[in-house]
């Protein structure tokens, strides 16, 4: 339906410009149709592994990837003292990828990491199977923390569910987890405490002062804050650099 819409845009209504979908296995082909009929478009996509670097002529991504993602992990292991990891992550291909890139950069920072091969499916809503088994997996590494790739509206089941099993250490998630509004949908009491990484935005005022862009990504915050009674998430954030870059691109083109 989504492709079916795309070529609808291009071909029926004749946009100027596509903000393409974010979601792992409709993105790259949407990319595809994109740059074969030269239509251009920002996607909120991150390329997959051992593409980071591909060039394109008519389509932009603004996500961060899986390696940047994997980046950070590491980065917060190291500035909390986690020296013994283990990893878990449903689905998406960004999840899995992200911890795959974990596992290669730890070891250069005197990390342990084990990403385990279970995931779950993004409709699942019983986690008390695979929570036992991430449990079973962290008491036997003796880890120091548990970097959880879920999406925020998994997260209240799957932490109730960690928490009966007895899991006592910190928990990490990657930017899908960043979406104040599903993340508490349930209420605070079980997600409370998570660490997680996300693009600025969703700091806002929290940022330092040093921080380059702060005030205009302050004043997108308190925006998108007065409108939804929410602080804005990756999404927000994505779309509100594609309209950017789609009017610089079009006061540089002059049309």
């Amino acid at each position: 339906t989504s492709l079916r819409l795309q070529t609808q845009l291009m071909e029926q209504d004749k946009v100027d410009f596509i903000l393409q979908p974010w979601v792992d296995f409709i993105a790259p082909v949407a990319r595809g149709i994109e740059e074969k009929s030269g239509m251009p478009g920002v996607l909120s996509y991150s390329p997959s592994k051992g593409h980071e670097s591909d060039v394109f002529k008519w389509t932009f991504s603004n996500a961060q990837g899986a390696k940047d993602n994997a980046d950070a992990l590491v980065k917060v292991f190291t500035k909390n003292g986690w020296k013994t990891v283990v990893g878990a992550a449903d689905v998406l291909t960004i999840q899995q990828e992200t911890l795959d890139y974990v596992s290669a950069m730890a070891p250069s920072a005197g990390i342990k990491f084990t990403k385990l091969p279970d995931q779950w499916p993004l409709d699942q809503t019983d986690f008390s199977g695979i929570a036992t088994k991430i449990v079973a997996a962290c008491n036997k590494a003796k880890a120091d923390a548990l970097a959880l790739m879920i999406t925020a509206p998994q997260a209240d089941a799957m932490m109730k569910a960690l928490k009966g099993a007895g899991l006592t250490i910190p928990v990490i998630g990657g930017p899908p987890l960043a979406q104040a509004i599903p993340l508490f949908a349930a209420g605070t009491k079980n997600v409370d405490g998570m660490y997680l990484i996300s693009t600025a935005v969703t700091a806002g005022p929290q940022l330092p002062d040093s921080y380059p862009g702060k005030q205009a990504v302050v004043g997108f915050y308190n925006a998108v804050l007065a409108q939804t009674k929410a602080p804005p998430d990756n999404f927000a954030a994505w779309a509100n650099d594609a309209v950017s870059l789609m009017a610089e691109a079009v006061k540089k083109a002059g049309s």
